[in-house]
């Protein structure tokens, strides 16, 4: 069995580890907060397809880099739409003494930190022709 340290076999409950084991996995599993209802709930809606886990939340800054970009863009998340193509994000750029534009973003194409994005820049500059693999969409390089 897989990272468990219980088993339901007729009905009753038998545990396949040492006490200090299976209070060490009850403590983790009561330091989530998750009551059994609620983790079976997530756990059948994830089975089913239903469940989806954000790449950020509404308000929260994130940078993102074109594929021909020479600066790394910065703005707040206004709002996410979810669709049969992803997650998409539409962020607020605010742009130097000219105001601010609006722009849907793939969720798959921006970062949480500056430090990613500009990593993700510096190798489309480099690019394949120096030996680095860019992965824009995937926030590798």
């Amino acid at each position: 069995m897989k990272d468990r340290t219980t088993q339901r076999i007729d009905g009753k409950a038998y545990f396949w580890a040492t006490a200090q084991q299976a209070l060490e996995k009850l403590c983790a599993y009561e330091e989530t907060g998750l009551t059994p209802e609620r983790a079976a709930g997530l756990a059948a809606a994830e089975q089913e397809g239903r469940l989806v886990v954000l790449p950020c939340k509404i308000g929260d800054t994130v940078y993102w880099v074109y594929e021909f970009s020479t600066e790394v863009l910065q703005g707040k998340v206004q709002a996410i739409k979810i669709s049969e193509y992803g997650i998409g994000l539409d962020i607020v750029q605010i742009r130097r003494g000219r105001g601010s534009t609006s722009t849907w973003c793939s969720a798959e194409k921006v970062f949480l930190t500056r430090e990613e994005a500009e990593a993700a820049l510096l190798a489309l500059k480099e690019g394949p022709a120096n030996g680095r693999e860019v992965d824009v969409d995937k926030g590798t390089a």
